[in-house]
């Protein structure tokens, strides 16, 4: 799954060069004080259903969240008239991963776009995609 991640965050930053932070989603915006530089990308990928085709080959249904945050401009020093900037990343986002693939997993289809509930001072979208890839076991076993 790393290197479908791994994908995903290269795009992100192809797509949308604004972003400071692209990483992998542990949580890091439900702290207050979240260790990321905004606008922010964080990435997970959740198999739903997975069966075994081969004994050594599983196919992978599979939701894909990207989350998207920014600061509010509440309090911050920023010109009001950017205050829209932000949903266009969102939806440069949105379109830019809609119907893409690196060809290791299937186009990625766009099923949903949410505004998150956040700390104050932190605006949050989710956009969540739906696909399918193949999972092999490593060419080396683990010790």
């Amino acid at each position: 799954m790393k290197s479908y991640l791994q994908s995903l965050a290269a795009r992100l930053k192809v797509a949308a060069p604004e972003l400071k932070t692209v990483e992998l989603d542990c949580g890091q915006f439900e702290q207050e004080q979240p260790a990321v530089k905004f606008p922010a990308a964080l990435v997970n990928l959740s198999a739903t259903d997975v069966s075994h085709v081969k004994p050594n080959l599983m196919n992978c249904h599979a939701t894909l969240t990207v989350t998207v945050a920014d600061m509010r401009f509440s309090g911050v020093q920023r010109n009001p008239a950017d205050a829209f900037g932000f949903a266009d990343t969102v939806e440069t986002l949105a379109t830019s991963l809609n119907d893409w693939t690196d060809g290791r997993f299937s186009r990625l289809h766009l099923t949903a776009i949410n505004q998150l509930q956040s700390n104050p001072g932190f605006i949050v979208y989710q956009l969540t995609f739906a696909t399918t890839f193949g999972l092999e076991p490593s060419a080396e076993p683990e010790p």
